[in-house]
């Protein structure tokens, strides 16, 4: 099965995710946030075979992360998601 690297700042969705994911076979690696993705994709051994980043999250967002990987040759697929309450962006 393929290798994932999940980041997101929220705890709950890391953990929901992580847990899906396993449950199909794959393996499963988690980033609090964007700077985190970006290092573990550079120290991987066996990179990821699919990014799933939130597009906002501290530090450095999920879309930030994938432009900056993508500067530097890194070309595995990616998911940018996106979950808010409804309301929180000030509809």
């Amino acid at each position: 099965m393929a290798r994932v690297l999940v980041a997101d700042d929220s705890e709950t969705i890391l953990l929901l995710l992580r847990t899906r994911l396993e449950m199909e076979g794959h393996e499963v690696e988690t980033a609090a946030d964007g700077q985190e993705a970006m290092e573990a994709v550079r120290r991987a051994p066996a990179r990821p075979d699919l990014l799933l980043l939130d597009a906002m999250m501290p530090r450095v967002s999920g879309i930030d992360a994938l432009r900056e990987l993508r500067a530097e040759g890194f070309d595995m697929p990616a998911l940018i998601v996106s979950a808010h309450k409804e309301g929180a962006d000030g509809d």
